[in-house]
């Protein structure tokens, strides 16, 4: 059993040995950094060799058919080398203009067991790497832990890898909305009212407020104010008339 890419020796995995006519299991084999004497082919026969369950961090292989020829001499070695590739699942952060995003924190957790398998902060023009860390055949969920300033939290995203190595790589790809609001004062008939002092202050935290800067120093126009990515997901605000 060896790395598909760097043709290392990888220990440890179980393979079950069927004969292919009957469908009885004959076997189980464990790979090891050694060749292996497995006295169980008979001439004549056919095997279907499947894995039974991959590594961490890679596809499982597909199952493998070999057939033992009737002239093979006695003790003739059968020699099988089984390539692993390794699970490629990209996850990318952008914003809705499909611009990366920096700094958003974001973690994988097994469905099934609730455990966080890696968490991460994304960085400046680089998709993160996953694969190394998953399993063949189970399902994962990709959540944000927590956002930038000036967006939403994105929907959290279930993905399950797949047993074999699909045709192309994987790239999963979270998109953060932007925090966009509109402030204006209006009279009774919805008209704009200039001239109003308004102050916006960020209150999730009672004993220490934070004074949120509003446009032309807060007096109101004939314009609403437009709050661009300024505001925090799941902050608490509170906006009063001075």
């Amino acid at each position: 059993k060896i790395d598909a890419e760097t043709g290392e020796k990888i220990e440890g995995v179980v393979f079950e040995v069927y004969d292919a006519a009957t469908d009885e299991k004959v076997a189980e084999i464990t790979s090891s950094s050694q060749p292996q004497e497995v006295n169980i082919f008979r001439r004549g026969k056919t095997y279907k060799i499947i894995e039974k369950e991959a590594p961490v961090g890679y596809y499982n292989a597909k199952p493998v058919e070999i057939t033992i020829d009737e002239n093979t001499p006695a003790n003739l070695p059968v020699n099988l080398t089984i390539p692993e590739d390794k699970i490629d699942l990209v996850v990318k952060k952008v914003d809705s203009d499909g611009h990366p995003l920096a700094n958003v924190k974001l973690e994988v957790v097994d469905k099934e067991s609730g455990e966080t398998i890696q968490s991460w902060q994304t960085k400046p023009d680089e998709e993160h790497q996953i694969g190394k860390k998953l399993f063949a055949g189970k399902t994962y969920i990709i959540r944000e832990t927590e956002p930038i300033d000036g967006y939403y939290y994105t929907t959290e995203r279930e993905v399950t890898v797949d047993q074999f190595k699909p045709n192309e790589p994987v790239t999963i790809t979270m998109i953060d909305g932007a925090i966009n609001y509109k402030i204006a004062k209006v009279d009774e008939k919805g008209q704009y009212v200039e001239g109003v002092k308004l102050e916006l202050t960020d209150i999730t935290d009672k004993e220490n407020p934070v004074a949120v800067e509003l446009p032309n120093n807060g007096i109101t126009t004939k314009e609403p104010f437009e709050l661009k990515k300024v505001l925090k997901a799941e902050h608490t605000y509170q906006l009063v008339e001075k």
